[in-house]
C-alpha cells in the first residue's frame, strides 16, 4: 500500500513539474486614434475692476483652427521592410488559429501611430475668488464636442497679482486636466520557456482597446496688461506653460487561455510608450471696459507644441472671446 501511494505521489509530481514554465508577456501599442481638445487655461486681468474680495465670473469661447495632428508613440515593435508588422499563422489542434513573429521583422518602426482629431469650438466657464487684495483662489470647467463624443477639462489653481499706475500684472499657476477618447490597438507578445528545456515558444495576440482617459497635468501663465481708464481699449500679454498626457491607458488584462495560471511564473512587461505634449503659451488681445463690473476679452492663442515626436503640426492658433463679470 505504502508503494502505492510513493508510486502516485512520484507521478503526481512529475506530471505537475513537466507543466511548469516560465511566460512573459510584452505589450507594445501599435497605433492610437485620440478625440478630445487641447486644454484651455484662463485669461486673468489685473486692472481697475480687480479688487480686495470680489468674485469674477468669465464665460469664454475659442475656435481651432487646427484640427488633425498626428505623430509617433515610441516603443512600437519591430517591422519588416516596408514598415509593417508581420506574423505567422498556424492551426492548433483545436482549430483556432495561432501567431507567431515573423522573421522579417527586422527594422525599427519609423512612422506615425498617433492620429489625434481636435474639435474645432470649445466653451467654457471660469471663477476667480479673489480673497486678498492681491490672492486668488481660480477654476475652470471647459467643454467641447464633435459629432461623436463631447469632452470635458478644467483648472484648478491661484494667483498672484498686483497693480502699480496703469501697469497690471499677474502670475498664476495649478492643475490642468481635459478629458480624452482613445481607440487603440495593442500586441501582446508572450514567450513561454520550460524550466526543464531550452525550448522557447513565441505567440502574438492582438487587442483593441476602446475607453476615455483623463490625466492631471500643471499650468503656469504670466500675464500683463495697461489698465488706463481715460482710453477705451487696453491691451494685456498672457506668457504660458502646461502640459498634457495623452497615451497613459490600462490596456485589457492580457488572455491566458493558453496556460494554467497556477503552473506558471508570468511576468507582465509593459513596452507601451507613454506621450506627453508639452505647450508654449503666447497669447496677445484687447479688452474693453463696458461698465464698471463688466469687460470684453478679445485675443488669440498662439500654442508652440513640443513632445510629441514626429508630429505633424506643431503651432496652433485659436482666437478667442471671454467676458468678466464681477461681484
Amino acid at each position: 500500500m505504502k508503494t502505492k501511494i510513493k508510486f502516485l505521489a512520484a507521478v503526481t509530481i512529475l506530471l505537475f513539474s513537466a507543466g511548469c514554465g516560465k511566460v512573459v508577456e510584452t505589450i507594445y501599442l501599435q497605433n492610437i486614434k485620440l478625440n478630445g481638445q487641447i486644454p484651455n487655461t484662463p485669461v486673468r486681468l489685473t486692472d481697475s475692476l480687480s479688487r480686495q474680495k470680489d468674485v469674477v465670473i468669465s464665460p469664454h469661447f475659442s475656435f481651432n483652427s487646427s484640427t488633425n495632428v498626428n505623430g509617433r508613440v515610441e516603443e512600437h515593435t519591430s517591422v519588416d521592410q516596408g514598415g509593417k508588422y508581420r506574423v505567422d499563422t498556424a492551426r492548433n489542434s483545436d482549430g483556432r488559429w495561432s501567431y507567431t513573429p515573423s522573421k522579417e521583422n527586422k527594422y525599427s518602426f519609423n512612422g506615425q501611430n498617433l492620429f489625434w482629431e481636435i474639435p474645432q469650438y470649445s466653451v467654457g466657464f471660469d471663477l476667480d475668488v479673489r480673497l486678498s487684495k492681491s490672492f486668488a483662489l481660480a477654476l475652470g470647467l471647459t467643454h467641447s464636442s464633435d459629432s461623436k463624443n463631447s469632452y470635458l477639462g478644467g483648472t484648478a489653481g491661484f494667483g498672484l497679482f498686483g497693480i502699480e499706475g496703469n501697469h497690471g500684472l499677474r502670475l498664476d499657476a495649478g492643475i490642468v486636466w481635459q478629458n480624452l477618447k482613445y481607440d487603440a490597438a495593442t500586441v501582446v507578445v508572450t514567450e513561454y520557456t520550460s524550466y526543464f528545456s531550452s525550448d522557447k515558444e513565441t505567440y502574438v495576440s492582438f487587442y483593441r482597446d476602446k475607453g476615455s482617459s483623463s490625466h492631471i497635468n500643471f499650468y503656469s501663465s504670466l500675464t500683463y496688461n495697461s489698465a488706463y481708464t481715460d482710453l477705451p481699449l487696453n491691451f494685456f500679454l498672457k506668457l504660458g506653460f502646461f502640459t498634457q498626457t495623452l497615451v497613459n491607458f490600462e490596456p485589457d488584462k492580457p488572455d491566458e487561455e493558453h496556460y494554467p495560471f497556477l503552473l506558471y511564473d508570468v511576468y507582465r512587461i509593459d513596452a507601451r510608450g507613454e506621450s506627453m505634449a508639452t505647450y508654449a503659451e503666447i497669447n496677445p488681445g484687447i479688452f474693453l471696459n463696458l461698465s464698471e463690473n463688466s469687460r470684453v476679452i478679445v485675443g488669440t492663442r498662439i500654442l508652440y507644441l513640443t513632445g510629441l515626436e514626429d508630429a505633424s503640426k506643431t503651432t496652433f492658433i485659436t482666437p478667442m472671446m471671454q467676458f468678466d463679470i464681477r461681484f
